[in-house]
Order: C-alpha cells, then sequence, then structure tokens
C-alpha cells in the first residue's frame, strides 16, 4: 500500500507478500469500521474481529489504531489519485490529432471528469460517500485536499495532456496546462461536494463556461 509519509516504517517487514496482504487487509477492514460506526467507536478488537484474527496479532502490523487511521487516510488519498488517473488514461489513448483532442478537452473530456468524480463523491442515491465522514472525523479534510491536489497536479504533468489544454484555457501557456487541468478537476472536487443537487452540465459551466 502506498504511504504517504504519514506511517512509520517498521524496518525488516513488508519484504513479503503475506506480510503486505495482511497488512492491506486490516487497513480495508478497518476503513469498513470505520464507516460504520466512526473512528472515536470503533476498537482494535472490532477492527480484528472484521479481519478474522487476533487484536493480538494486529499490533504485529501496526503500533496501534492511529497508525492503522493514517493508512486509511492514505487509502482514501489513492482511491481519489485513481479517479484521476483513470481519467487521464482514457484521454490519452483518445483518437486524433492533437490539436483536435485539445479542442475536445474543452467539454467532453470535463463532462467525463465530471462523471468520474461524481462517482467517487457520491453513492448511486446521491448521498455523500462515508469517507468524507471519516476525514471530518479525523479533522483530516483540508489536508486530503491540499495533498491530493497535489498529487493531481503531478499525475497531469506526467500524462500527455498537459500539452493539450491551450483550447480549454487560451489565456494560459502550454507549460501551464498541468496547473490548469488540476484546478478544473480540483474544481469539480469542490462544486460539487458543495451542491450535489446542480446536474452535470451546468457544473461543467461553471468550471468552464467563461473560458472559450
Amino acid at each position: 500500500m502506498a504511504s504517504y509519509g504519514t506511517t512509520r516504517n517498521r524496518a525488516g517487514k513488508g519484504a513479503t507478500y503475506g506480510y503486505k496482504q495482511q497488512s492491506d487487509l486490516i487497513v480495508q477492514c478497518a476503513r469498513k469500521c470505520f464507516e460504520r460506526k466512526g473512528v472515536r467507536k470503533t476498537t482494535l478488537v472490532q477492527i480484528a474481529h472484521e479481519a478474522n484474527m487476533t487484536r493480538e496479532l494486529i499490533y504485529y502490523y501496526f503500533s496501534g489504531k492511529d497508525e492503522i487511521v493514517q493508512c486509511v487516510f492514505d487509502l482514501y488519498v489513492q482511491d481519489a489519485m485513481e479517479t484521476v488517473r483513470l481519467w487521464c488514461d482514457e484521454w490519452e489513448t483518445k483518437e486524433g490529432s492533437c490539436d483536435d483532442l485539445g479542442e475536445r478537452l474543452s467539454r467532453e473530456a470535463i463532462t467525463d471528469a465530471v462523471a468520474s468524480m461524481r462517482r467517487f463523491l457520491f453513492k448511486q442515491n446521491g448521498e455523500r460517500r462515508p469517507m468524507f465522514a471519516v476525514l471530518d472525523e479525523m479533522g483530516e479534510k483540508r489536508r486530503f485536499m491540499r495533498l491530493t491536489s497535489e498529487l493531481v497536479y503531478q499525475a497531469v504533468a506526467e500524462s500527455k495532456l498537459a500539452g493539450r489544454v491551450h483550447a480549454l484555457f487560451p489565456r494560459l501557456s502550454d507549460e501551464e496546462g498541468p496547473m490548469a487541468l488540476k484546478l478544473v478537476l480540483m474544481g469539480v472536487m469542490g462544486v460539487m461536494e458543495g451542491s450535489n443537487a446542480r446536474d452535470d452540465a451546468h457544473i461543467v459551466d461553471l468550471l468552464v463556461g467563461d473560458t472559450r
């Protein structure tokens, strides 16, 4: 499991697949418990029961609940980044010339980004995904947005899309493409979380309607 500097380095552990498999299982089970009961009300005993292991065994993999909480935070960041990477990968492989793709990014790609972010943020019934309640309880929502924003910029900068956004943001140079796409993708998250009632077309208008 990827870590973003929040967990301690357990020297000598993690070298084998079995260790990683078990530690990932504990984090996934903790996530389920946190999203059902909340962080404060979840005990290590409950996490151990969910993972079908003993509480004592958890201490072989983690120093305690606080470290598990930070690993769940990392998992949420991973999920956000996977959403962005899938979007980048899809648009890198779209057929057409670079100029044509750059023009299509003005609406079609951003519409797809809105749909991807909607799936990440909300359940099918329109309710916010429970991870945001967990982040609120952790007091980590602001750090989640900041760290995700930094990683979105990195992902976009490393993709082929970075130089194809001049048609979307004509006032920006090609070198500023990664920043432009980062602002759009993070804007999607911010706008949609604040008002899920808005339809996708309206959100696209808010994000790119005045850039043409």
